[in-house]
């Protein structure tokens, strides 16, 4: 067997365990997970606005610390690459 088909036999043996565990969780969970997520990032993101050790006059420093707040939540942007 060659490595791509080692790696397509693992993706679908890895993606029908994904589909019967999500089958167990409820709509709601992963709604009510998701937007605590969300509330957390927003959160870290006033945090990061209101730190006044971040203060240099283009704001430079707040944009960098959101863009890697995104990128800590899986969230990435190709416009900031080098964060990644």
């Amino acid at each position: 067997m060659d490595e791509r088909e080692t790696r397509d036999l693992y993706a679908k043996a890895v993606g029908d365990l994904v589909m019967a565990y999500c089958e167990n969780i409820s709509p709601d969970l992963i709604s009510r997970q998701a937007e605590s997520n969300a509330l957390a990032l927003i959160a870290q993101i006033r945090d990061i606005l209101n730190d006044e050790s971040l203060s240099d006059p283009a704001c430079f420093q707040q944009i960098d610390a959101i863009v890697s707040a995104f990128c800590q939540a899986g969230l990435p942007t190709s416009r900031h690459w080098e964060t990644e």
